[in-house]
């Protein structure tokens, strides 16, 4: 009966040494979990640390900013201010090269208003022109018309005159041989 114990017990110190290392295995696995997280709840805290600090700052910078921003702003202002008086003054001050230089303008103007109705006029006369070619154009064809039907009245009437003349000349040459045949009965 001591054998059955014996393989009992056996079987109990193996089952035992089993469990023991995986306690061991456990707590290794435990461990490294653990410092994982320690690692990780560091990670967190450092980000949210340069998270904060990175805030700040962007909040500092963006001041910054708006006051140069509002400092350029009032700056050009002032330089707009200043150029829109300096340019007032030379308006009303110009020189004497200025002012014949805007005369001189003020005659290229004028002298362009009678380029410009000449231009027209000479325009509406090209237009008038191009109009009396076409109707002459048109008279041309109508007179070579008119001249050839004067030719072919022309022929028809010396050919209706030579057909009268023939007939007179016919009915003249029948008559003198009758008057012939008379005289020559009558001798």
């Amino acid at each position: 009966m001591a054998e059955p114990n014996q393989d009992y017990s056996r079987l109990v110190r193996e089952k035992a040494k089993e469990l023991e290392k995986q306690i061991e295995l456990f707590e290794k696995e435990n461990a490294k979990l653990q410092f994982l997280c320690n690692e990780h709840n560091l990670a967190i805290k450092k980000l949210k640390q340069d998270h904060d600090e990175f805030e700040k700052t962007k909040q500092k910078v963006m001041k910054k900013f708006h006051q140069m921003k509002e400092e350029e702003i009032k700056k050009l202002k002032h330089e707009k201010r200043l150029f829109e008086q300096h340019r007032q003054q030379l308006r009303n001050h110009r020189d004497k090269r200025e002012r014949e230089e805007i005369e001189t303008l003020k005659k290229t103007k004028d002298l362009k208003q009678p380029k410009t109705r000449w231009s027209t006029t000479i325009n509406r006369l090209k237009e008038r022109i191009e109009i009396l070619e076409y109707e002459n154009a048109e008279l041309k064809q109508e007179k070579e018309i008119i001249e050839r039907k004067r030719l072919d009245l022309m022929h028809q009437l010396q050919t209706v005159s030579k057909q009268q003349q023939q007939q007179q000349l016919q009915e003249d040459t029948s008559s003198l041989s009758m008057t012939r045949k008379s005289l020559v009965e009558l001798q």
